[in-house]
């Protein structure tokens, strides 16, 4: 893939989200989310939901997959100018929402500087969208 190529087999739209559990480590006693949210420097791929495999009126039970953790928000445009790709995974983890689990990646090469400059971007906007926050 070139550089500044973001990867989408999906066919995602620039305004559709990503949803980003979040576990309790990566929230601070405000709610607000600390850069773990996205550990790009820890895993070779941060999983996500996408939002046009959960119907709004069945969030909650999406939500429900994780029950100990929030849900947060990102647009999928946001994380292709970050160049990062978005991969569809099925995840059969995920029950009823097997489809909707997709990967962040295009990032494995990066020096570590940049991966952590991208992840506190994706927290910064993850704050803007915090749908659920950590119980």
């Amino acid at each position: 893939m070139a550089a500044g190529v973001s990867a989408n087999p999906g066919g995602l739209l620039r305004d559709e989200g990503l949803y980003r559990f979040v576990h309790p480590n990566n929230a601070k006693a405000d709610g607000t989310l600390n850069s773990g949210v996205f550990s790009l420097r820890r895993d070779p791929a941060v999983s996500v939901g996408m939002e046009r495999e959960i119907p709004p009126d069945r969030l909650a039970e999406f939500c429900g997959l994780k029950p100990e953790q929030g849900l947060a928000r990102v647009a999928v445009g946001d994380v292709f100018d970050l160049e990062l790709s978005v991969i569809p995974d099925r995840e059969p983890a995920w029950t009823e929402f097997a489809n909707a689990h997709a990967e962040l990646t295009g990032y494995s090469l990066w020096p570590n500087k940049r991966k952590e400059d991208v992840a506190k971007r994706l927290r910064d906007l993850a704050n803007k969208q915090i749908i659920k926050p950590v119980p």
